[in-house]
């Protein structure tokens, strides 16, 4: 395991990572993570890391969720990013 993740990140596969709050997902109390690879990054070099750790609704005690504004907000965060030119 240790070896894929330092794989991945030599030859610069992530793209984004997002932050997710835990209850997120049925049956796990932790704070997960999600990844976005790409093998044909425009902006060699660089990660976004998104928090959204904040996001979501309890929709019961032991269950968080997004609704779609939540989706849009994070989808949104990526997307400026992605189109946004830093090269120099």
């Amino acid at each position: 395991e240790g070896d894929i993740r330092k794989a991945i990140i030599e030859d610069d596969l992530v793209e984004c990572m997002v932050a997710l709050p835990p209850k997120l997902f049925i049956n796990t109390q932790i704070p997960s993570c999600l990844f976005i690879f790409n093998r044909n990054k425009k902006r060699e070099g660089e990660t976004l890391f998104i928090d959204a750790r904040h996001l979501g609704r309890l929709e019961s005690r032991a269950q968080l969720v997004f609704d779609q504004h939540h989706v849009d907000e994070i989808a949104q965060t990526y997307h400026a990013w992605a189109k946004t030119d830093f090269s120099v």
